[in-house]
């Protein structure tokens, strides 16, 4: 019985491993695909081939003929996203072409400023969201559903720029238009998962016999909702990095947010290529992270 029950505890573990190596592949195939289409885009829009640095009257036959040829390893795609890739192995992300710096260098230099701003923003939102979800759907204060929900619905209305100009015009802190954009899209999904688990026919046995409402919210209402909010972390975490974009671009914080607008309108591929497999590969983990807490949830479960 004991090699029958190891034998069977091998198969299992042999079935983990394969399903990690395949989901695993998954991401890479998603990042390398995700890659290749921001490359894609930025290569067939329009102007790309321009460089108004031809423009300057200065600049003689031989200085042209040196940008042209610059950009010629660019036109074909496919060879360019190769060579990319060959570099990004070694660590080499190219150099920008408008800034005429390392894009490893930039990343590095841009990186922390963006993830503090998104930070505070994811923090603050969170917070915001699940405390209003829950006074919401446990609280059971009337009107107080319909108020959140109008509140909440407005903010999902206005554009992040709008906010940014805000909250500079009164000189708040701009990690304030990150949460704002987080902020209901949390309320309302908790609020549902919430009210879900709420509904439920063992909460209702024990409020009906007499179970505290706090007592019946921690033991049986948030546990199955803590899962479930998880999986909403990847979501986020891309919402919070494009929400960045403009709020840096107005408040003229130099960050990732930034330096996207700036490589897009320089049309500097190298950087652009960088940036969305970065923000690619962030969003993936945050998935990657929800998956995991969720499948371990319904691995706890089933045993």
């Amino acid at each position: 019985m004991k090699i029958g029950r190891a034998g069977a505890d091998f198969n299992d573990m042999g079935r983990i491993a394969i399903s990690i190596l395949r989901y695993v592949a998954g991401l890479a195939a998603v990042l390398l695909l995700a890659g290749l289409a921001g490359a894609t885009l930025v290569r067939l829009a329009p102007g790309f081939d321009a460089d108004e640095r031809e423009l300057d009257a200065r600049l003689g036959s031989e200085t042209i003929a040196a940008l042209r040829a610059e950009r010629a390893g660019e036109s074909n795609l496919v060879l360019y996203y190769w060579s990319f890739l060959a570099r990004l192995v070694r660590g080499d992300l190219g150099e920008s072409r408008s800034l005429r710096q390392p894009v490893a260098g930039l990343l590095a230099e841009r990186a922390p400023v963006t993830a503090r701003l998104a930070g505070a923003g994811l923090a603050a939102g969170w917070a915001a969201g699940l405390a209003l979800a829950l006074v919401v759907s446990l609280g059971r204060i009337p009107g107080a559903d319909l108020a959140a929900g109008a509140a909440t619905g407005a903010f999902l209305c206005v554009p992040v720029a709008l906010l940014a100009f805000a909250v500079l015009y009164w000189d708040g802190p701009i990690w304030i238009c990150v949460a704002a954009s987080i902020f209901p899209r949390v309320f309302r999904y908790t609020r549902n998962a919430i009210g879900e688990a709420a509904g439920a026919m063992h909460v209702l046995s024990a409020r009906s016999r007499g179970v505290p409402g706090w007592v019946v919210a921690i033991r049986h209402v948030l546990p199955p909702v803590v899962p479930q909010t998880v999986a909403l972390a990847g979501a986020t975490v891309s919402a919070a990095l494009g929400s960045a974009v403009p709020v840096e671009v107005l408040g003229d914080v130099p960050g990732i947010g930034q330096l996207v607008w700036k490589a897009a309108s320089g049309r500097d591929l190298p950087v652009l290529v960088s940036l969305t497999l970065l923000v690619t590969a962030v969003t993936l983990a945050g998935n990657a992270m929800a998956d995991g807490v969720l499948a371990l949830s319904r691995r706890g479960k089933a045993s």
